[in-house]
């Protein structure tokens, strides 16, 4: 993989993280109204950066992706 590659999909994946968040910060809370919104919203922040940021870093460090990505995909569907 080149590196503009690896830049863009690292960006690509940083995007896709703050979306993830919203969007499971919105489904938390539509299931639980009376949540703290921003105890959720750091919740899922510390949730995705230890989701997200190991991909993201082995990325660009040239290191071995398939098992990260593996794990990122298995557990990104379940919010907190």
């Amino acid at each position: 993989m080149l590196d503009d590659d690896r830049e863009v999909l690292s960006r690509v994946l940083f995007a896709y993280e703050n979306l993830w968040i919203e969007a499971m910060k919105y489904k938390f809370l539509a299931e639980h109204p009376d949540a703290d919104p921003m105890e959720v919203q750091e919740k899922l922040v510390d949730q995705a950066h230890s989701l997200f940021h190991p991909i993201i870093h082995a990325l660009r460090d040239g290191k071995p992706l398939q098992e990260l990505a593996q794990g990122l995909l298995q557990t990104v569907d379940r919010p907190m």
